[in-house]
């Protein structure tokens, strides 16, 4: 993996769903404001993003317009990107593809090597739109499926106009579709672990990104996400330790880990009872763990973790 590559984000979700509003935020909020940013739209139409705040931060907007890039604008994106790693050579790139681009197929081009060349696609987040996502799985449930499913994060917005029970529903379903993806509804917790990821690489560092989330009715997450491998019999006094209380009331614990020669896990722990699943695949992505219960003390948990490190 190639550091010195243009490192590029994906914003991806179905129309209206907020993927611009949160490009804004995201720059306001300043997780990239030590690179060099430039951001990509793929619209049919436009979308300005307000060029002082651009300008400010040291930003390039460029767009494709009247061609949706997953498709018919497959040959023009890798044109522009070509264009930009010469011309401009950021640091990292936002690329908002069109709300109705298929992310499998947009995912695929940046696995082209014209694209490797100068590109290292790192992740793809989907924004899901709580009050009309129902409405997009009528009109395209496969669409829907496939920009869930080729997601790293997603990232449910408009949660605020919606009652508890609908946003469970919501992440159940999201669940179902992409297995042990990491969902945000807190806007903060984004960021977060946004910002962290940012560090993480600037330092060379840690073996973990991790982040500390409230989810509805009261209950904690951590997630650890990073590159590694883990021991598995050290992994596996880990999980043994979970009900002692030392890191809080752990109520769930899943995951995808590696453990050495090319071997790939899954972790389903409930109720002090856990199973490791061996896996088929998997391509260069990162460990991905999640934790949910009361009162975690992350900064143990994460230390086991590392402990579980080789």
């Amino acid at each position: 993996m190639n550091l010195n590559k243009i490192r590029v984000n994906i914003i991806s979700g179905f129309l209206g769903a907020g993927k611009t509003t949160l490009i804004q935020t995201l720059i306001e909020h300043g997780i990239y404001s030590d690179s060099k940013l430039m951001v990509l739209e793929n619209e049919f139409g436009r979308v300005d993003i307000d060029s002082g705040l651009l300008e400010r931060l040291d930003v390039e907007l460029d767009s494709i317009v009247s061609s949706c890039i997953c498709c018919s604008g497959a040959v023009t994106l890798q044109d522009k990107l070509s264009d930009i790693a010469v011309r401009v050579a950021p640091r990292y790139l936002l690329l908002e593809p069109t709300g109705v681009a298929r992310l499998s197929d947009v995912k695929r081009i940046f696995c082209s090597a014209r694209v490797k060349e100068h590109y290292r696609l790192y992740q793809i987040i989907t924004v899901v739109d709580a009050v009309n996502y129902a409405d997009w799985l009528k009109v395209s449930k496969g669409l829907f499926e496939d920009q869930v499913r080729f997601s790293d994060i997603l990232f449910i917005s408009k949660s605020a106009c919606c009652e508890q029970k609908e946003l469970e529903r919501l992440c159940s379903l999201l669940e179902k579709i992409h297995p042990h993806c990491p969902v945000f509804i807190n806007e903060s917790s984004l960021f977060d672990y946004l910002k962290k990821d940012v560090m993480n690489e600037a330092s060379n560092g840690m073996p973990f990104i991790t982040v500390f989330n409230q989810i509805p009715n009261d209950f904690e997450t951590c997630s650890f996400e990073g590159k590694g491998v883990l021991d598995l019999f050290k992994f596996e006094q880990l999980l043994g330790r979970l009900n002692t209380g030392i890191y809080g009331d752990i109520y769930r614990l899943k995951g995808i880990f590696p453990c050495g020669g090319g071997k790939w896990h899954s972790i389903e722990y409930v109720s002090h009872d856990y199973q490791i699943t061996d896996l088929e695949f998997v391509d260069d992505i990162p460990m991905k763990l999640c934790v949910i219960g009361k009162d975690l003390t992350m900064n143990a948990l994460e230390e086991s973790l590392r402990n579980c490190i080789v």
